[in-house]
């Protein structure tokens, strides 16, 4: 005679919550109509401009001030970066004939 052994394992999953400090949060921010969207990264030192929809118009963002300014010319999609900055705030915008969509500062 055989016995089968037949074992079941139950898995708990374990939910761990880490608090973020603002000095590891990434900065980012979407232009309003959707066509621009800006980030950093945790170290904050590299800026990223993702030109997000296929409409034609360009892509671009300030980081810190508006005499920091990086624009994605490349089309729908692509995502052009800055290296060897220092991020404390974004902000997203998307070239608009007469009037340009811009999100607050983040």
């Amino acid at each position: 005679m055989t016995t089968a052994v037949r074992c079941l394992a139950v898995v708990t999953p374990v939910l761990s919550v880490t608090a973020v400090t603002p000095a590891l949060a990434i900065h980012e921010a979407y232009s309003p109509d959707g066509g621009s969207h800006v980030w950093d990264n945790q170290t904050h030192d590299h800026f990223s401009v993702n030109d997000s929809k296929c409409d034609s118009h360009s892509a671009y963002g300030y980081w810190n001030s508006t005499d920091n300014r990086l624009e994605n010319y490349s089309g729908c999609g692509t995502t052009v970066k800055k290296y060897n900055v220092y991020v404390t705030a974004v902000k997203a915008c998307t070239n608009k004939p007469g009037w340009d969509s811009c999100s607050d500062w983040t």
